[in-house]
């Protein structure tokens, strides 16, 4: 033991090496030690919160999916509400005005629902202005030199609208869409007053108004029964209308009930026609052609004008097919 301890005196230096090199193990081994165990801890921490952003993520991703799929369904039902659109004025146009080609008819449809989208204009009111202005006839020139199927004034809006020239407005798209941008601004310059808007658009003519909201009524009534369609889930001869969800014989009474005058039928005079000639045809009776008249107060029986829009009671109404 005293060779231990003299070894030891002799040799202190050493023994205090080995005394501190054991010390530093000692602390490394039990930094080392905590080290792991934070990192341990710390890779636990992160997995974790990456679970839980993966899983939010894929919530997310579930609920974008569905959003997508509601979307994706909302744009098919609008696009086939647009279609079904586009075919109403078709068929409207050819049905009004046997001399407009199909192909004319087929573009002024198209374009009419497109620009009226496009500038937030009520495509029914574009179709009523077309209607009157110039009874869908693209190549139209009024005697004052209006152009095209909204009859534009050229002196005034092709610089205004940009166009490179009068003829311009002869285009079916473009003739659309300067009747429709002007229409756009008359109606901001008046608070969205589509009447104030319509007597700025023809320069002050308040009976022009009166036909324009006539001819409105009257592609409405015609929309209300081509809209009829059978119902694809019931697989029967069961019809419904898309706007108003009326059955087939809520529409029969609607035309046979006299406390439903409200709703507008009308008829645009041709060469030759008379009151008796409309009365016959829409209710069944010569007879009606003086309720007929009571109802166009401003005309004269006798003097119709072509072109006259002539409003039929919808209580005398016997049948919608035109003459």
């Amino acid at each position: 033991m005293k060779t231990f301890w003299n070894w030891v005196s002799n040799h202190t230096t050493a023994v205090f090496m080995i005394i501190v090199m054991a010390l530093f193990v000692t602390v490394s081994i039990a930094q080392f030690t905590l080290q792991k165990s934070n990192y341990d801890t710390a890779i636990k921490i992160i997995v974790k919160k990456t679970i839980s952003t993966v899983e939010k993520q894929a919530t997310d991703i579930e609920s974008l999916n569905k959003e997508k799929t509601s979307l994706q369904k909302t744009v098919k039902r609008l696009e086939g509400r647009k279609m079904q659109e586009k075919d109403n004025v078709k068929n409207y146009i050819l049905t009004y005005y046997k001399t407009v080609a199909p192909i004319i008819a087929e573009e002024m449809a198209i374009r009419i629902i497109e620009k009226s989208t496009e500038h937030n204009v009520p495509f029914v009111a574009v179709i009523a202005v077309t209607e009157v202005e110039s009874h869908f006839n693209p190549f139209a020139i009024s005697p004052k030199g209006a152009r095209g199927p909204m009859q534009v004034m050229p002196r005034i809006w092709v610089k205004e609208l940009q166009l490179s020239s009068k003829y311009d407005l002869h285009d079916i798209e473009i003739g659309i869409d300067s009747g429709v941008r002007i229409l756009r601004r008359y109606l901001d310059a008046t608070d969205n007053d589509m009447r104030k808007a319509l007597y700025k658009y023809v320069g002050g003519n308040y009976p022009y108004i009166k036909q324009v909201y006539e001819s409105m009524g009257k592609f409405i009534v015609f929309k209300s029964f081509t809209d009829i369609k059978v119902s694809e889930d019931e697989g029967k001869d069961e019809v419904a209308i898309t706007d108003n969800d009326k059955t087939a014989v809520e529409i029969e009474k609607t035309l046979t009930t006299k406390t439903k005058p409200n709703i507008l039928f009308t008829h645009i005079i041709k060469k030759g026609e008379m009151l008796g000639q409309l009365a016959a045809h829409y209710t069944g009776s010569i007879h009606n052609w003086s309720k007929i008249a009571e109802a166009n107060s401003a005309i004269i029986p006798n003097k119709m004008p072509i072109g006259s829009v002539i409003i039929i009671p919808t209580n005398l109404l016997k049948t919608t097919k035109p003459l």
